[in-house]
């Protein structure tokens, strides 16, 4: 993974007569049988991150000039790359498995939006910030921005069929892979056990991915110490080394200019002096031209395949001396073929390992719920649901060795608790109205041991400050909850009296209980009531609208259905939410019924998205409390028209809305998107008859790290103009 830059070196020192007749005297400790005639070959694959795609086409010339290749030493992608092909993918599979599986996905710092809990979902949905901090034990750092789950359970699933292979020397292609060791710095060679976490920590970049735990030792990628293991590869007995190296080139002064350029030259030039002893140590050097690549620039694997084809073509005429004929090739291949395995596609039970007893037992829970028979698929999903719901470190899987329709997932336990902070940033200005702005965000503590069951709170700081704090607790191996929960709010309501915005308030203090089902990634019920205490600014408001001081108790009944690919900016999927609840106030006779629901669906069309959206909400005729009606108008809605410009008591509202990204340039990562929005609605205010309005709407959108950027123009069916800025929710 690491990035190397290192001066050309020789690539062969000896007269190439004596060095032929090396090769078929030299003594050997053959791992597998190789005929006595020819020379046991060796590939040293190193590191590179991205780079490291060109070993793809090196191994395509191999096989197709019928190289044979007798022992594999890796390190970081090298060791990736390196273990699949021992394992008996062919190339075209490898790159093909790569594809699907998507290296934006695999490498990912955090877990992909469709791959959180519906919990998790709904509070994107409401602080939609890109990033959350990630705190340890006493507020510690953690040990890596990624814990890489998605790439541990692929690589489970790539090498399924070996997981019982106790000796990496016994795959098809013996292989090693070289890792380092966390607490001494030094070189640690993996050569058995466990063979998809090995690949995982031989590619364990310090700081980005959590280390690897193995046999009490800490792991992390053998770049450090050993970016290209000819000597690991020599000591596997080969009696030729080919090494497969990437000269980076020396970066310009002016480019080191910044602290990340600095650290990685650094590094570079720290692992560059074992590189270049190592170097001198392989009788064949392959080095692909990188011009033009850097070692994160996954989205160029076809070129890198190329030039890596195209280094070992231009090393013809001295491969063309290992090359088989065709009846060798065909006797290698079946040697080959022999050793291989295949792998099951389904089980009938998961059974889980934990050093934490409390973690084996509710996650095997979870996993009990599953019918058999279980396809890979599911079990992937349930395993990234449970990494991600309890903050887990990661988790593998393999095939038991009693029960051959079972599997062992091995799940990682916490050392310690974790807490996560995630900010998201609410701001509006518009002519005609006064500025709003608020830092909102919420916080996840999960305690060690716990599973599944954390403490969240929300705040918001400015305008409508809130600060709620819920525990959510499982009921271990269903998908049911309890959750207890405490809320101090103070909700503002614009009022706009045909001149100008009136700001009332209204102080809540309650709290609450619910029952839920759904702890998965789609569907979330809830039930409950909540309970407490309100407070008002004014005692009448809206003429002859009543509002008033007093408790108030209120049951509850919610619905939610979620497939977005995205919180702030999706372009697929559909969000359903609906909210039914009963409100009887002390100071009130009666009890006032409130229901409401919302659906918007986005599917892309015209190289860009479309979302239709329809919402509804009543209280059924009932006077209601101005504080119970619901606010239209702003950037959730009617947007052309004033923040909080109606107040319905029934209302149906519609919406058409186009966006498209544009231009080449990016901010914070994304590209600015156009928007356009067609809004109409139909409601009944309090003192007035049914009325029906519609705006229409353009602006630009980008998103930021604390939110949606939106800036925008409009005009209403009553001919007003509007223009905004909003950073938040979209």
């Amino acid at each position: 993974m690491l990035a190397l830059s290192l001066l050309p070196v020789s690539l062969v020192k000896l007269p190439r007569v004596l060095l032929i007749v090396m090769l078929f005297l030299a003594p050997s400790l053959r791992a597998q049988p190789v005929p006595a005639h020819r020379a046991r070959v060796a590939l040293a694959l190193s590191g590179g991150g991205s780079l490291g795609l060109a070993h793809l086409g090196v191994l395509q010339y191999f096989d197709e000039h019928h190289i044979p290749v007798d022992a594999i030493a890796g390190t970081s992608m090298g060791g990736i790359i390196g273990g699949l092909y021992a394992t008996g993918h062919s190339p075209a599979e490898i790159e093909a498995s790569f594809e699907q599986a998507s290296w934006d996905r695999l490498l990912r710092i955090q877990p992909r939006y469709e791959n959180l809990p519906i919990q998790a979902r709904q509070d994107r949905a409401k602080y939609p910030g890109e990033y959350a901090l990630r705190l340890g034990h006493n507020l510690s750092l953690p040990s890596g921005l990624s814990t890489a789950e998605p790439l541990d359970l692929f690589l489970s699933r790539q090498v399924l069929a070996y997981s019982n292979v106790e000796d990496f020397a016994q795959l098809p292609i013996p292989f090693r892979c070289v890792a380092t060791r966390l607490e001494t710095g030094e070189m640690f060679v993996l050569r058995r056990g466990n063979l998809a976490r090995a690949l995982r920590a031989t590619m364990s970049v310090p700081g980005i991915f959590t280390p690897v735990e193995w046999n009490g030792y800490v792991l992390v990628d053998g770049g450090l110490v050993n970016n290209l293991p000819t000597d690991v590869a020599r000591d596997m007995g080969a009696d030729v080394v080919i090494a497969v190296h990437f000269n980076t080139p020396v970066p310009p002064t002016r480019a080191l200019q910044s602290l990340p350029n600095v650290l990685t030259q650094a590094i570079s030039v720290a692992v560059s002096v074992t590189e270049r002893e190592n170097l001198r140590t392989a009788d064949l050097v392959l080095a692909p031209s990188l011009t033009g690549i850097g070692g994160i620039d996954y989205k160029h694997a076809r070129e890198l395949i190329e030039r890596g084809y195209q280094a070992a073509q231009q090393k013809e005429r001295f491969l063309a001396t290992l090359a088989l004929s065709n009846s060798e090739w065909a006797a290698y291949q079946a040697e080959r073929r022999s050793r291989m395995k295949q792998a099951p596609t389904q089980a009938n039970r998961v059974i889980v390992q934990s050093a934490d007893p409390s973690l084996t037992r509710n996650a095997q829970a979870e996993l009990n719920r599953l019918q058999a028979p279980l396809s890979l698929a599911q079990i992937e999903h349930e395993l990234s649901t449970l990494v991600i719901s309890s903050a887990l470190p990661g988790a593998f899987y393999r095939l038991s060795p009693a029960k051959p329709d079972t599997l062992v997932a091995e799940v990682e336990q916490r050392s310690g608790s974790q807490l996560f902070i995630r900010p998201a940033l609410e701001f509006a200005v518009a002519n005609g109205e006064p500025t709003r702005g608020s830092l909102r965000g919420f916080v996840t503590y999960l305690p060690k041991g716990a599973f599944q069951a954390p403490y969240r709170v929300q705040f918001s700081i400015g305008y409508s400050p809130m600060l709620a704090a819920e525990y959510e607790r499982p009921f271990s191996g269903t998908p049911w909850f309890w959750s207890p929960s405490l809320h101090i709010q103070r909700q503002n309501s614009s009022t706009y009296n045909g001149t100008e915005n009136l700001t009332h308030w209204q102080d809540t203090y309650s709290g609450s209980l619910d029952l839920g089902y759904g702890r998965g990634q789609r569907l979330r019920l809830r039930a409950g009531i909540e309970a407490g205490y309100e407070k008002v600014s004014s005692q009448q408001l809206l003429g002859a609208l009543p509002v008033s001081n007093g408790a108030f108790v209120a049951p509850r009944f919610k619905a939610d259905w979620n497939t977005l690919d995205n919180a702030s900016l999706p372009t697929h999927g559909t969000l359903f939410t609906a909210s039914v609840a009963g409100r009887y106030r002390s100071s009130e006779s009666g009890t006032v019924p409130l229901a409401q629901a919302s659906l918007a669906h986005h599917f892309p069309a015209l190289s860009g998205t479309i979302t239709a959206s329809l919402n509804a909400g009543s209280s059924f005729g009932v006077p209601v409390n101005y504080f119970d009606l619901f606010p239209l108008g702003g950037p959730a809605d009617l947007r052309a028209f004033r923040y909080q410009q109606f107040h319905a008591s029934s209302y149906a509202y519609g919406a058409l809305a186009y966006r498209k990204p544009f231009g080449h340039f990016k901010l914070f990562g994304q590209r600015p998107q156009f928007g356009a929005w067609y809004d109409v609605a139909g409601l009944t205010q309090p003192l007035q008859s049914w009325q029906s309005v519609q705006s229409g709407s353009v602006g630009v959108l980008l998103n930021s790290p604390l939110g949606v950027i939106t800036l925008g123009i409009g005009r209403t069916n009553d001919d007003q103009t509007r223009a905004w800025i909003n950073i938040g929710r979209p």
